[in-house]
């Protein structure tokens, strides 16, 4: 039996042509919705170019009050921290404090009239600083946007051909008061439309820029400042370093440790020819009162003036700077027996004053002295006790005159100290019983703790060439039951000690030894700060005083 055809649609083939029909309209539909959402992408994006583009235009022109201030709702905003790290990124709390403060509100109307365009959105502006922001954000494709900087570098920075310069010149005036400096920017040099400048400024050793909105402000610390005039983070009219001190008179500097202890100091002493009068007094009294004979010492060949570094010693209590020299002279000073112990002090006092003073810059010139060393010590150098009464005895004659020695056949009040003398003495007597105390002491190199700064174990322990032995123009008796010695201070391989130049028994010793000198300075001696690379740290850049 033959079938017939069947010429109708089943119920299946129905079902799936609709499914097929669905899936087409949902691919055409979402396709419409993706065009859709990529034309209002498009046109916020226009929007944002021709905001930008005339934000960039105001900023050039210095047209920066624009709007009206935010207030707490809107200012929330900068709790977004994609907005955040946009405006903040690098900037210091007080900058980005001003980034904030810059900010204006500015609805659609406003935007429209004021500045010529129409947005379908209100925005944000700091002018300034060139930032838009869409506080509410438009969210595309996964992410959402709020500032043009999201997008690209070239989105911020569309038709901006900066018309001002990026660079240009200024002069910094200071003001010294009593514990603080003011500084003025004045005559700033500029081929711009800028006159809204910031002060950026800091020490040089820092790392952390402070900044002023005014070119008038005030530093309370001193220091070597790099300044510079910037207008936000566009232009910057180059750095310049500028030395702050609140007095330029060299004890002030010191007293607030802007100078420092250890310091490197211009000092220049005046010249010394061998035919001065001064010169020439000084070898015929080393001649004729140190105990020397041997006429190849103490000449005018062995004492030269040398060309030394200074460093900065202290201040004295009555406002003076010291100076002392880095290192010992080369030059040397021989002593021997009674006469050398007799005028040690005064001949290497005044040969210290002859061949290193300025008769503009220092009020005395001297040597080192054990004083000199004890007044930086915590601890200071114990002395024996115990006092000695010798029979017989040769002593050189300023033993008379001195603290805490009595010899029996002498009718001189003791007054000297052992750092003191004012008048030549020679010869030397004896006495049948005299009362003597040991006025000696030593101090080792290892000792470094005993100074009250480290500073003053280098200055006067540490030096380059402790190897050295150099006369400290400071006497000393050093004495047992039996025998006394008669000793003057030196210095040697980095330990404090002495050495005798005259036994009560009459024997005596030629001691030829280096010395070095201390300055101190006329109290209204001024430090030159015109010179910004001077800061002390060595002798090239040692300080300049006037």
């Amino acid at each position: 039996m033959e079938r017939k055809s069947e010429k109708g649609v089943t119920l299946v083939a129905l079902v799936i042509t609709i499914i097929i029909l669905i899936i087409i309209s949902s691919i055409g539909i979402m396709s419409g919705k993706g065009t859709i959402e990529s034309a209002k992408y498009s046109q916020f994006m226009h929007e944002l170019i021709e905001l930008q583009t005339k934000v960039n235009e105001l900023n050039q022109n210095g047209d920066t009050e624009i709007g009206r201030r935010l207030t707490d709702e809107q200012k929330e905003v900068f709790n977004n921290s994609v907005i955040t790290e946009i405006i903040y990124n690098g900037k210091t709390e007080e900058e980005q404090n001003k980034i904030k403060d810059g900010f204006r509100y500015c609805n659609k109307a406003y935007i429209k009239q004021q500045l010529g365009i129409e947005t379908e959105r209100e925005y944000l502006i700091n002018v300034e600083y060139r930032y838009i922001i869409y506080k509410d954000g438009y969210e595309y494709d996964g992410t959402t946007y709020y500032m043009p900087q999201q997008v690209n570098g070239t989105l911020y920075n569309v038709e901006y051909n900066n018309k001002n310069e990026k660079n240009g010149d200024f002069e910094i005036n200071t003001t010294s008061e009593k514990d603080k400096c003011k500084i003025e920017i004045t005559n700033i040099n500029y081929d711009g439309y800028i006159n809204d400048w910031q002060v950026k400024y800091k020490l040089s050793t820092s790392n952390q820029w402070n900044t002023s909105d005014n070119l008038s402000f005030y530093i309370s610390n001193q220091g070597v400042y790099d300044i510079k005039v910037v207008h936000g983070d566009e232009i910057e009219l180059g750095t310049k370093t500028q030395a702050i001190v609140f007095s330029d008179v060299l004890t002030d500097t010191v007293k607030s440790d802007y100078v420092k202890v250890g310091d490197y100091v211009q000092y220049t002493p005046d010249s010394v020819t061998i035919t001065d009068k001064s010169y020439t007094d000084l070898i015929s009294n080393l001649k004729t009162y140190s105990g020397n004979t041997d006429s190849t010492k103490n000449t005018t060949s062995t004492l030269i003036q040398e060309k030394l570094n200074w460093r900065v010693l202290d201040v004295t209590d009555d406002g003076q700077v010291r100076l002392i020299s880095e290192m010992p002279t080369t030059s040397e000073i021989v002593l021997e027996s009674y006469n050398g112990y007799n005028n040690a002090v005064k001949l290497i006092d005044d040969t210290c004053n002859t061949l290193y003073n300025n008769s503009k810059l220092a009020s005395k010139v001297q040597n080192l002295k054990t004083e000199d060393i004890t007044k930086h010590m915590t601890t200071q150098p114990t002395l024996s006790s115990e006092t000695f009464s010798l029979a017989n005895i040769k002593y050189p004659k300023i033993l008379e005159n001195e603290e805490k020695q009595i010899v029996k056949n002498s009718t001189t009040n003791n007054k000297l100290g052992v750092s003191i003398q004012d008048n030549f003495v020679t010869g030397n007597d004896t006495s049948t019983t005299s009362t003597l105390n040991n006025t000696y002491w030593n101090q080792s190199k290892d000792n470094k703790d005993y100074f009250t700064d480290n500073k003053y174990y280098e200055l006067f322990i540490n030096i380059e060439s402790n190897d050295l032995t150099y006369w400290m123009s400071s006497r000393c008796v050093y004495s047992s039951s039996n025998l006394a010695g008669f000793y003057v201070f030196v210095l040697y391989s980095g330990n404090v000690g002495a050495i005798n130049l005259y036994l009560s028994d009459g024997r005596g010793a030629p001691r030829n030894y280096s010395f070095r000198p201390v300055i101190t300075l006329n109290s209204n001696v001024q430090l030159d700060v015109s010179d910004t690379v001077k800061d002390g740290t060595s002798a090239q850049k040692a300080w300049i005083i006037k």
